[in-house]
């Protein structure tokens, strides 16, 4: 049931009904629960068609309970498909310290079957009646809805927010929202489990005021955007908007339209708004645009599935009307910090095309419910690559091939128009190389103690007179409510509310991690923040997951660690699954870590290894103690500071002693913060106090290794301009060798930053791990001189006391490989593997994994797993 119906302060609904007797309804599985549940909807003006209108306030009595079991009243806002934080009475009263509205209790008090009030029993009650008592008796009132019994329920509008009565009794109060104003409400909807007998309305308004365009628009010369510019400009924007969103387009004017860079024309932002079915909103939307000149009316009804052809008309706009480099998507209930874009995009390669917002990869239609895709409309199993619809930016190139097709008409259009942009950009980067920016900050879930926040790069969701409405996460909501069924997640050690595990996990996590594998299992599920988590050490369970199941674990979590030292995961090791991480790899593997190319640098590891031993030989020599891990750790730095840069920091050839302690000292840092478990990752509003100062010694660490990076790039292309060319190209280290791959028209293949975060990974991965690595192989054979015994042995025999060891001598060395793999297993480089992080949901070894999961390998706790190696697992 659906009645035109207004409110203003003072108006009350009466609803006179009867819920129905509950009914089946099957979850997963063959579990079949009874329902009865129906819902009193104030609804707002339908925004576009296709999508349902906004909830001011949704009333949900819930008669025979949810997940929780027991009858709830439910209460809730939603604003474009998105719910906000609900609350629930349960038959629990509100707090002391919980707000009143208009001096009413949130929930009142009832009775509940699981829960025994032993305040007072009847023997209690009968003598406190004749000796008197000290206060009256507090009065219990049953569920105020029951299954086939007459209800009269009263909504009224009060000063702070709604109050219903039920009865003649108050029940719950809800107080307004912010961004849900009481005179945005245009109708009533009654709709569930009930048979409505009738509905009284009292003192309601006698017009809507939201038609009023002197109340909504401020009609006032400095809201008015400048005239096109002649000259080409670096960004345009386009606002995908609703015909009857006067509100929000008016708190867009007044916030980030009056940015310095849209004001002086380097930026230029227009709204995109198709017609209404109704003439009244076409008058007001026609007198809007030609009085602010910032909209552009597009000629077809506004409706859900149209929405893409707003964005192709944005790219028209951006080519046809203006000169722009790059061109950004937003909705029109989105802040926008546009310096900060701007910034975003001088951070990656200009010569490349570019495709930049909060990517998805691999997501699957849905095939049932409301926002169902059918085979006929889409018939691949999964989407392409592309970035969610708040917000994204592409390259001009990009939207010119978007414009030509569609005339062509050979341009293929999907109802989801964030999806039909990845589907243009996975086209155009058949023939044209596309850079795919994925940038954590297009898409920020704040917290889930504050309710989530749809954020995009500093875009925030805005509502009229500015204030940020609170959305709730598809994702999340799909979470919880795969907590509430019953799908079976692994074992795990008890959880606290928001925080989870953490406050289990110690100075050493990866002990404590053994220790609850030990407990509850092979594989086990831990809460980290508002992270899901699994953890193992054992060889079946990581063979499941890095083989069997490979595709489903094979991305990487975006860690506050990766974005700041890993330029934004944009190198290999830290990067997430994707069209970038794959490019990356493929350029390591056929041109860096080839066969060859490895082998041209054996004179230099041989070089180095000699000038190790001399060191161990004059130091012994002299009477003077050596130390192993100054040695072994300039001995790891040279050899792969020679083939990375070209360089030798420490020895004959060292190019500096101050070069070298900075970049030993960055090196240290860098692998420090990138093996460190830090909260923020897990709980965001951590990272708002930050008491470590981690996130600030990130940054730092951040400008520091980007400083020395970029000078070791430019120190090489100096050298290569001032070479002949007669160079043998074998002889070229890693970055000769990034900056000499051809791109296009004359230009470098790789830009600075990709050069940088390969650089970084080469580093990191080769410098600390392979000197601790010795170094503890080392220990192991001082600590076990049978064990030095037979080493000594085995190279008299092999090699001979003639000469040194080579390369081609180590698959001979068979006793000797044995300790090396025996130095893995007990002191492995890091006691985790680098985290993997599910892309969709799955089931391991039985247990069903959420999409998201991250998954930490112990290999520190597989190395001495007992199941594996016998009882003596610290015996060397």
């Amino acid at each position: 049931m659906f009645l035109p119906c207004g409110l203003s302060v003072g108006s009350a609904i009466t609803i006179i009904g009867k819920p129905l007797e509950a009914h089946e309804e099957h979850e997963k599985g063959d579990n079949v629960v009874l329902v009865s549940q129906f819902s009193v909807e104030l609804q707002g003006l339908k925004a576009v068609d296709g999508e349902d209108p906004p909830r001011i306030l949704h009333l949900n009595p819930r008669l025979r309970g949810d997940w929780s079991h027991t009858p709830v009243i439910e209460h809730n806002t939603c604003y474009r498909m998105q719910w906000g934080k609900a609350m629930r009475c349960n038959g629990l009263p509100s707090k002391d310290d919980d707000d009143s509205v208009d001096g009413f209790n949130k929930c009142e008090k009832w009775v509940r079957s699981d829960i025994v009030d032993l305040k007072e029993s009847k023997t209690t009650s009968w003598l406190r009646r004749f000796i008197g008592r000290a206060k009256k008796p507090a009065m219990t009132w049953p569920f105020p809805f029951a299954e086939g019994r007459l209800f009269i329920l009263t909504l009224r509008a009060g000063v702070e927010g709604y109050h219903i009565n039920v009865g003649g009794r108050h029940v719950t109060s809800f107080p307004y929202r912010p961004g849900f104003t009481l005179e945005d409400a245009t109708g009533l909807a009654i709709k569930g489990d009930v048979e409505v007998h009738s509905v009284y309305a009292t003192s309601l308004p006698k017009s809507h005021p939201s038609f009023s365009l002197q109340r909504v628009l401020e009609m006032s010369d400095k809201w008015k955007s400048p005239p096109l510019p002649e000259e080409p400009i670096q960004l345009f924007i386009g606002i995908l908007s609703a015909t009857n969103h006067f509100a929000e387009r008016m708190a867009v004017r007044k916030t980030w339209m009056q940015s310095s860079n849209i004001k002086s024309s380097n930026v230029v932002a227009r709204f995109f708004v198709a017609l209404n079915a109704r003439k009244e909103v076409n008058s007001v939307l026609k007198k809007e645009a030609e009085y602010f000149g910032d909209i552009v009316i597009l000629p077809f009804m506004d409706r859900y599935e149209l929405v893409v052809l707003k964005t192709m008309a944005i790219c028209e706009y951006g080519v046809q009307n203006l000169t722009a480099a790059y061109i950004m998507k937003c909705d029109d209930d989105t802040f926008i910090r546009v310096d900060a874009v701007l910034k975003e995009i001088r951070g990656v390669s200009q010569k490349k095309s570019l495709y930049m917002g909060n990517l998805n990869l691999l997501h699957r239609p849905l095939r049932s419910g409301k926002w169902a895709v059918t085979y006929e409309e889409w018939p691949e199993d999964i989407y392409p690559p592309y970035a969610n619809g708040p917000g994204y930016i592409i390259s001009s190139d990009i939207a010119k091939f978007i414009v030509f097709h569609h005339a062509n008409q050979s341009l293929r259009l999907f109802k989801m128009e964030d999806v039909s942009m990845g589907m243009w950009v996975e086209q155009f980067n058949t023939t044209t190389a596309v850079q795919y920016s994925h940038n954590w900050k297009f898409c920020v879930p704040v917290s889930d103690v504050l309710g989530s926040f749809y954020a995009l790069y500093g875009l925030k969701v805005l509502r009229e007179a500015y204030i940020i409405r609170s959305l709730q996460s598809g994702a999340l909501l799909e979470r919880r409510r795969k907590r509430g069924s019953s799908v079976r997640l692994p074992p795990g050690p008890p959880r606290w509310p928001i925080i989870g595990n953490l406050l289990q996990l110690g100075p050493l996590p990866h002990r404590d991690f053994a220790d609850f594998c030990t407990t509850y299992g092979p594989l086990v599920y831990l809460r980290l923040g508002s992270v899901d988590a699994i953890t193992t050490d054992d060889p079946n369970v990581i063979r499941e997951i890095l083989i069997r199941q490979d595709e489903v674990f094979a991305s990487r979590p975006r860690t506050l660690a990766a974005t700041y030292l890993a330029y934004g995961s944009g190198d290999v090791a830290l990067a997430p699954l994707g069209p970038h991480w794959k490019w990356m790899r493929r350029i390591c593997m056929e041109h860096l870590l080839t066969t060859k190319r490895l082998g041209s640098f054996a004179g230099h590891r041989a070089h180095e290894a000699q000038h190790l031993v001399k060191q161990v030989w004059s130091r012994s020599q002299a009477g003077e103690p050596v130390n192993l891990r100054e040695l072994l750790g300039a001995f790891s730095m040279n050899n792969v500071t020679r083939m990375l840069l070209g360089k030798q920091y420490f020895g004959t050839e060292s190019a500096g002693q101050k070069e070298a302690v900075e970049f030993m000292g960055i090196t240290h840092e860098l692998f420090r913060l990138l093996g460190l478990i830090y909260a923020g990752d897990y709980l965001p509003v951590w990272r708002w106090i930050d008491p470590t100062g981690c996130e600030k010694k990130m940054k730092h660490v951040e400008r520091k290794v980007d400083e020395f990076h970029q000078r070791i790039i430019e120190e090489h292309r100096k050298k290569r301009l001032g070479c002949s060319g007669g160079d043998d190209h074998m002889m070229m280290d890693f970055v000769d060798v990034l900056l000499s791959l051809p791109g296009e028209d004359g230009k470098e293949h790789m830009d600075d930053v990709e050069i940088k975060a390969l650089m970084q990974d080469m580093i990191a991965a080769a410098t600390d791990t392979s000197a601790v690595t010795n170094e503890w192989a080392m220990t192991e054979v001082i600590n076990h001189p049978s064990v030095l015994h037979k080493i000594q042995e085995e190279l008299d025999r092999v090699v001979g006391r003639e000469r040194l060891v080579m390369e081609s001598d180590l698959p001979h060395l068979t006793y000797l490989r044995c300790v090396v793999r025996e130095t893995f297993r007990m002191h492995p480089a890091g006691p985790f593997l680098i985290p993997h992080e599910s892309i969709r949901p799955t089931h391991l070894m039985g247990f069903y994994v959420p999409s998201g999961t991250r998954v930490f390998i112990n290999t520190h706790a597989l190395g001495r797993n007992p199941h594996v190696w016998g009882n003596n697992v610290d015996e060397f």
